[in-house]
């Protein structure tokens, strides 16, 4: 029996269903060794939780084109983005994740996207801030 051929309205599909999904953008503040590994690593495959969540809010998601435009849709590429305000997720951060099928719980849901990055510190009190996060996720059959 022959392999099936993934066609290129599956990755349309799957942005289509991510979006119509509630989904939630975590951060957390990663490993401390990190911050000095060149280069910084990477997450797994495999990973199912980020290292250390700190903070999750619901993220609002967009289709966008092949430019990166944003879109009425459905296309194969979403921008999933959310704010964490004043006094929230505030720390060092190194890691952000997209989760599916959760809530506002942390830990909870399905983790399908995550990306670590170089150190950025959100601080608590006078100073502190709102900070927007976006992730790209794009679905390109091969």
């Amino acid at each position: 029996m022959a392999d099936a051929v993934v066609v290129t309205l599956m990755g349309e599909a799957l942005a289509q269903a991510l979006k119509e999904t509630t989904l939630y953008l975590a951060v957390g503040s990663g490993l401390v060794a990190w911050d000095t590994a060149s280069p910084l690593p990477q997450p797994a495959a495999g990973q199912l939780t980020l290292s250390n969540e700190l903070a999750r809010a619901v993220a609002t998601s967009v289709y966008l084109d092949d430019t990166e435009r944003t879109v009425g849709g459905p296309t194969r590429r979403i921008a999933c983005s959310a704010t964490f305000g004043v006094g929230v997720a505030n720390g060092t951060l190194r890691e952000m994740g997209l989760f599916a099928y959760g809530s506002g719980t942390l830990g909870s849901g399905k983790l399908i996207a995550v990306v670590n990055f170089a150190a950025i510190v959100k601080p608590s009190g006078g100073s502190d801030y709102s900070l927007a996060r976006l992730m790209r996720l794009a679905f390109l059959a091969g």
